[in-house]
């Protein structure tokens, strides 16, 4: 499952991957917010992998990073934080990051909703942002998983 929402005034996305996550739902999800809403203002994403069992292998990877890149073609830069806490959804989001990072937009790595907070530099507690993710208003409905 994919929830998300938007926060000060589009210009924040967050996103949590909740449980089974393969690679078509990334990708589904990546075209859909980059090409069919409204992510025109949007400079920072935060993507938390904390709750997801991410099934797909390294061989994926590159087709995820070449939707990520395709969909941003023209776009603002804006900067990513990936909130994650497991070895293997870290290395392989690590990998994406490499792949699609390449003189693209910063992306930065984070254990704590408090690193998340300031990385950022949001105008939010790191409670305020536990809560906001917590209570995400939107479930993304694609090719899931």
């Amino acid at each position: 499952m994919v929830r998300f929402e938007y926060f000060e005034d589009g210009k924040l996305l967050l996103t949590k991957y909740i449980g089974n996550i393969n690679k078509e739902a990334i990708k589904s999800y990546i075209q859909y917010i980059f090409l069919k809403s409204d992510s025109a203002k949007l400079e920072k994403l935060i993507l938390d992998y904390r709750e997801a069992n991410v099934l797909f292998n390294p061989k994926a990877l590159m087709e995820i990073a070449d939707i990520r890149k395709s969909s941003e073609l023209g776009r603002i830069k804006n900067r990513s934080v990936f909130l994650v806490d497991k070895p293997r959804e870290t290395a392989l989001i690590s990998l994406i990051s490499i792949l699609y990072n390449k003189n693209m937009n910063p992306v930065d790595f984070c254990y704590t909703s408090k690193r998340c907070v300031e990385s950022l530099s949001l105008d939010m507690t790191e409670d305020e942002l536990e809560k906001n993710l917590k209570g995400l208003k939107y479930e993304f409905i694609g090719d899931q998983c």
